[in-house]
């Protein structure tokens, strides 16, 4: 009886929990859908650079006396070029400064005594950000590829259904990534820095601007095991049928959990040592 009296709030708690998360989520999927003339533009922005990087593959490809390059052919490298524009603002390469605005502001003081997990609650955010981003830009940026090119897509169900597991998998590795860098400004007192080291570590190792095959075959196994390549190129391994999909399914989990991990562990000594530095 007693048991049952103790499981019945934690089972209420966590319905709480998932509901505040879904309503979180829902929120910010909403409030970047307000800006239409900034979606709009940046699928313009998309769209062109998508032309001009297909352009650039299919002549590295041509100068080959193969045509292909690292196992990628005409198809898989157009593919590859539409899928980077489609998940680019999905992952948010270029990154956030939300938190570390907050921190700066010395409004995180009053994020850190909320009832709900700091990590947690813009985890939620971000997925409501994600979620826009792929549904207005990610999959527009599939379609206007597929309208002008010969794509490698899928046939098989299986192979979308891991596909969209992965790009779950890399939002979740991307934002553990992001919230570490925003956390440290705890001890940089400015987030720029950090952050411009953050975009370019994005830029060379997830594959957004060549596939990691193309790399020699040394050091593309060492940028495989590097949690970078689980934001962007595992999932279009993934779609392209690159290796295997359980595998990458496997290593985009391991680092999720790991950077999640992390960020926990400084976000507690953030917290521990934590001074307003504004407002």
């Amino acid at each position: 009886m007693d048991d049952g009296s103790r499981r019945v709030p934690d089972h209420a708690n966590t319905m709480r929990r998932m509901r505040l998360a879904w309503e979180l989520a829902r929120a910010e999927f909403r409030r970047y859908s307000t800006y239409r003339a900034a979606t709009v533009s940046g699928l313009f922005t998309n769209t062109v650079f998508g032309f001009l990087r297909a352009a650039v593959l299919i002549a590295a490809l041509k100068a080959t006396h193969t045509g292909v390059i690292g196992g990628y052919g005409r198809r898989d490298a157009l593919t590859y070029t539409w899928l980077t524009q489609a998940l680019l603002m999905t992952v948010a390469v270029w990154g956030w400064n939300d938190i570390a605005l907050r921190v700066q502001s010395g409004d995180i003081a009053t994020d850190v005594v909320r009832p709900f997990d700091l990590q947690g609650w813009w985890l939620a955010r971000d997925f409501g950000r994600a979620w826009y981003a792929f549904c207005a830009r990610g999959i527009v940026m599939l379609v206007i590829g597929s309208l002008a090119f010969d794509l490698a897509i899928p046939s098989a169900a299986l192979r979308w259904i891991n596909f969209l597991i992965s790009v779950v998998l890399a939002v979740i590795v991307s934002y553990a990534m992001r919230f570490i860098v925003n956390l440290a400004v705890f001890w940089t007192l400015d987030w720029r820095g950090v952050s411009m080291a953050h975009n370019v570590l994005m830029s060379m190792l997830t594959g957004m601007n060549v596939p990691i095959a193309f790399f020699p075959k040394s050091i593309a196994t060492v940028l495989r095991a590097l949690p970078w390549y689980q934001t962007i190129q595992a999932p279009i391994d993934v779609f392209l049928g690159k290796g295997n999909a359980l595998s990458t399914l496997m290593l985009q989990a391991v680092w999720m959990i790991a950077m999640l991990l992390v960020g926990r562990v400084v976000l507690a000594r953030a917290t521990r040592r934590l001074v307003v530095q504004g407002g």
